[in-house]
């Protein structure tokens, strides 16, 4: 007759993989806990696996879990999880067939996990599948909640509205992540009407909510209804001012979009990056100088820092307004450029007459290992037309090409043909 030894009590080693912050230390934690037999315990291959997927080694996971002589339902899960997360969520289904004939059985936590791996691949007939187990098992699974909104989650990223909205009409019980996740359904296919009804029959309404439908109207072009719904919010946050503000700069209508940040300032809410980019481009649009500097002296004030998105708008609404000199002084202040700041200042100068300026931007992106984009180069070629470089045009054109492998489109095409009318003439 064999004898096992009694399993250690509880140790603080077993502790020491959920402290561990590299994934040597795991190991020499996972050494240690085989070492000191307390490797049997039931929370060692437990804590083990759940460091493992928190330090994204997922072949060292999956190695663990295949030690595991009968991984329990949570083991499973923690498995499933990670690879669900993943940027490759295929393993996570594969899990799952390796667990249905085992003795664990699939909870309210493993569904959700595999809705989001078939999310992710759009695997519709797996999600199918899915949903069938889950009706067979019963109320278990059809009246929870969290499994119900994982499936209307699927289904709306599937662009399956109908089948979201079945789902959510049959469900016994809806929370508020059920509620926002329909309307979102709605709202995003810009099917405005059904998602109003829908609003309108909620029971309780979080902020979130009203942000859904207010970007809804705004997305579909319909600005009044976005305002009505905005002036009835009982609360606002930046979400709720930058939608409506984003809803004025695409309607060109900069006073509208320089009052809301007025009263987004005087309710205190304080404004975030894209706000402060929505604004200065409803300015440049409109050539609105005097509402650009207000918004340059609010920066300023609080210590905005100039950089990527907010130093290409500031460029941008400078060079439009006709400031050339101070979209200069902006572009060599900012911190941080990218290639959209660039750009900005690439176009800014080959619009202002400042062709010879521009290009030499141009080169100097190419050493400071900016990459140009399609945009740069219509610009640059754009400058080469305007001073009359052919050769230089022709030369940027072919670079493009062969170099950079962009296809030309009809504007770079439009400004080769300006270019050759130019030198003939």
């Amino acid at each position: 007759m064999s004898f096992s030894p009694p399993l250690p009590p509880s140790s603080p080693i077993l502790s020491l993989p959920e402290l561990s912050t590299y994934l040597s230390e795991l190991h020499q934690s996972h050494a240690l806990i085989i070492k000191t037999g307390l490797i049997r315990h039931p929370l060692a291959t437990v804590r083990l696996l759940s460091s493992a997927t928190a330090s994204s080694s997922l072949s060292y996971a999956d190695s663990l879990f295949d030690r595991i002589p009968s991984p329990s339902t949570f083991s499973y899960n923690i498995l499933i999880r990670a690879h669900a997360r993943s940027a490759d969520p295929q393993p996570a289904l594969r899990l799952f067939l390796r667990m249905l004939p085992s003795p664990a059985r699939p909870d309210n936590f493993t569904f959700p996990f595999l809705l989001k791996a078939c999310t992710s691949l759009l695997a519709l007939p797996e999600a199918l599948q899915l949903h069938a187990l889950v009706l067979k098992s019963g109320s278990r699974f059809t009246s929870d909640v969290f499994v119900q909104n994982s499936l209307i989650h699927f289904y709306a990223a599937a662009n399956l509205t109908e089948d979201a909205y079945k789902l959510f009409d049959r469900m016994p019980n809806r929370d508020a992540v059920t509620w926002n996740s329909i309307i979102s359904v709605y709202v995003s296919n810009r099917l405005i009407g059904p998602a109003r009804a829908l609003f309108d029959e909620m029971p309780e309404r979080s902020l979130e909510t009203w942000n859904f439908m207010i970007s809804g109207y705004v997305n579909a072009g319909l600005l009044d209804g976005a305002r009505d719904l905005f002036d009835r919010m009982p609360m606002r946050d930046v979400v709720s001012w930058n939608a409506m503000i984003t809803g004025c700069v695409r309607g060109g209508l900069t006073a509208d979009a320089i009052e809301l940040f007025q009263g987004m300032l005087g309710e205190n809410v304080r404004p975030d990056e894209c706000t402060l980019v929505n604004v200065l481009s409803s300015c440049a649009r409109s050539g609105a100088l005097g509402q650009g500097e207000w918004v340059r002296a609010y920066i300023d004030r609080n210590g905005v820092e100039i950089r990527g998105f907010l130093a290409t708008a500031l460029v941008d609404m400078y060079s439009k307004c006709g400031c050339i000199d101070k979209a200069l002084r902006v572009f060599e202040d900012a911190r941080k450029k990218d290639v959209s700041t660039w750009n900005a200042i690439i176009d800014g100068l080959s619009s202002h007459g400042y062709e010879e300026h521009a290009l030499r931007l141009f080169h100097m992106m190419a050493v400071e290992g900016f990459v140009p984009n399609a945009v740069t180069f219509v610009s640059v070629l754009s400058a080469c037309s305007h001073a009359g470089l052919l050769d230089k045009g022709r030369y940027i054109f072919k670079c493009m090409v062969k170099d950079y492998k962009i296809e030309p489109t009809v504007e770079h095409y439009g400004c080769m043909v300006d270019l050759f009318g130019r030198a003939a003439s």
